[in-house]
């Protein structure tokens, strides 16, 4: 990487452990296309060893989603070099400026470090996380909070004052694999709806519950400080995004007696046809025990079989303690991929820690 270069924000040189290392933060808006091959040629190599299993988009889709900004977010990014130039870790830290017309209070900033494997256990892990808990400090936030999938990424986070919070396992269905039949029997002989964009007679309905549903599933997570009340005009906007960007959302409503009592998401992108993500699938709790989330998952998969032939598989995650779910997923054929674990620490405990 070019240090003059106008992506570059600050750089300096550090020594940590016995070895010189270059620590540039930068600013992703202002890569040159050579800089982006950098980039990515990294995401790559680091995939192969955590992620191999996970696919990426194209390289354009990968830009466009890297390049996607909030104005009550702030990020701060930083490369680690090698004496080569040569990117050999990554730094990032987000965290939210304005939470004024909430109920919420963001006191956590979401960190992400990766390494590659030829440069793991040589203290770059512990000097990235201090200089993230030393930042979110100033900018007065109280924790931290981060993710891990590996047992190695696991032991850094404990040793270093980040407990785990609650795990999902990510699992997925080859469309190969998936038993259409069943799928048919599933979801016979009830009122569903799909739709990428809410229907107009719908809106307030549909936001009543996509709102008691996302609030349950904070809850499961332990989160719910973190729910965000969606409202009509909050979902046209994320609508018309989709529409600009070429992606596409498809929810499936279940209506019983006109009222809707559950719902299922998927997201993919159009024209790409590696897989499909599943979010939110959720009933309504007077309405759980009646078979609703079969329904729901069964007729999602149909419609995909219709609106996007070719995907590859169809992918989702969920809650370890969320047996429901991960039971109904069982049964349609998912099979588990991996599990990642969420973490989160004080920051005034990380920092004297690693001090």
């Amino acid at each position: 990487m070019n240090l003059e270069s106008r992506s570059v924000k600050s750089s300096r040189k550090q020594v940590i452990g016995d070895t010189s290392y270059w620590i540039v933060a930068y600013d992703r808006d202002m890569f040159e296309d050579s800089e982006w091959d950098e980039f990515l040629d990294y995401d790559d190599i680091y995939r192969l060893d955590d992620l191999s299993s996970y696919p990426l988009p194209s390289r354009r889709r990968m830009r466009q989603w890297m390049s996607e900004t909030s104005d009550r977010v702030e990020n701060h990014r930083w490369l680690i070099l090698n004496t080569g130039l040569e990117i050999v870790g990554r730094l990032s830290l987000a965290y939210y400026l304005d939470v004024s017309d909430t109920n919420l209070d963001f006191d956590a900033g979401q960190v992400y470090i990766d390494i590659l494997p030829a440069y793991r256990k040589k203290g770059i892990g512990s000097y990235l996380l201090k200089m993230a808990a030393d930042l979110a400090y100033q900018a007065g936030k109280t924790h931290l909070e981060s993710s891990y999938i590996s047992d190695e990424a696991k032991g850094f986070s404990s040793n270093r004052m980040m407990k785990t919070t609650y795990s999902r396992y990510l699992v997925r269905l080859s469309q190969d694999d998936v038993d259409w039949d069943l799928m048919d029997d599933w979801a016979s002989g009830h009122e569903t709806i799909t739709f990428s964009r809410v229907p107009d007679d719908l809106m307030a309905d549909y936001c009543e519950c996509l709102n008691t549903l996302d609030y349950m599933a904070f809850e499961i997570d332990g989160e719910v400080n973190d729910f965000i009340k969606s409202t009509p005009e909050s979902i046209r906007e994320t609508e018309e995004e989709k529409a600009r960007s070429g992606d596409v959302d498809l929810t499936t409503i279940i209506r019983v007696d006109n009222q809707i009592v559950g719902m299922t998401k998927v997201y993919y992108i159009d024209n790409e046809n590696w897989f499909v993500t599943q979010g939110l699938t959720g009933v309504l709790r007077a309405y759980q025990g009646r078979g609703y989330s079969k329904v729901l998952k069964g007729q999602m998969l149909l419609e995909l079989r219709k609106r996007h032939p070719d995907f590859n598989f169809i992918e989702t995650s969920n809650n370890i303690n969320n047996q429901a779910i991960l039971h109904v997923n069982q049964a349609m054929g998912f099979k588990k991929e991996f599990g990642e674990s969420f973490t989160r620490g004080n920051v005034k405990e990380i920092i004297d820690h690693l001090s």
